[in-house]
């Protein structure tokens, strides 16, 4: 397999995070650190910028919880430096202990 293929495809970003109690980085990659901003409702910022905001996140939380992009206003939650989160069950905000996001596309 290619060199390119391997990097290309690889994350550039993912983040194990508590988002209970006091939000902390259980472990990471590229991650400089996991902020607080509310009810369900965290913010990864980058320790290496993206290359652009045109990256492919993904997320997972335990139990009956999804993590989304914080949806209300997409670009301004999908930086090079960052992106917003939110933990999720029905339509509401909820914490939760787990808060997985892999991020995939180009480094700056």
């Amino acid at each position: 397999i290619a060199t390119s293929f391997v990097a290309n495809g690889s994350a550039k970003v993912w983040t194990n995070g508590d988002g209970s109690g006091t939000v902390a980085i259980t472990d990471s990659l590229n991650t400089a650190s996991m902020t607080d901003e509310g009810t369900g409702d965290y913010q990864l910022n980058y320790t290496n910028n993206m290359g652009n905001a045109n990256y492919a996140p993904s997320g997972m939380s335990e139990a009956d919880g999804k993590v989304v992009i914080d949806d209300s206003n997409y670009s301004s939650h999908v930086t090079t430096s960052s992106l917003d989160v939110e933990a999720k069950s029905g339509g509401s905000n909820i914490v939760r202990e787990v808060i997985c996001v892999t991020i995939h596309g180009d480094l700056a």
